[in-house]
């Protein structure tokens, strides 16, 4: 019996450099996942997330970053930008 829960899946090919591929096992090695793996999460962030952030035009930046700019900023500018 065929479960109706499992996610169908392609075996696909890709051309890519040597260094890309390089790394992207290193990044499997150091994050304990299959290469499978982390390719699939790499594209499903694209697919989910990615493609709609420039879209928008968001902007991404580190927690550490945005916290230091709005530091910096008055409380009524932050809440001008807020509003915007």
């Amino acid at each position: 019996m065929e479960d109706s829960n499992k996610i169908r899946t392609e075996t696909i090919t890709f051309r890519l450099p040597s260094s890309l591929i390089d790394e992207l096992r290193k990044d499997a090695e150091l994050e304990d996942v299959s290469l499978n793996a982390l390719v699939t999460r790499i594209f499903s962030n694209h697919v989910q997330w990615e493609r709609y952030e420039r879209k928008v035009g968001l902007l991404p930046m580190t927690k550490p970053f945005l916290k230091e700019v709005l530091n910096q900023m008055t409380d009524d500018q932050v809440i001008d930008l807020a509003y915007k």
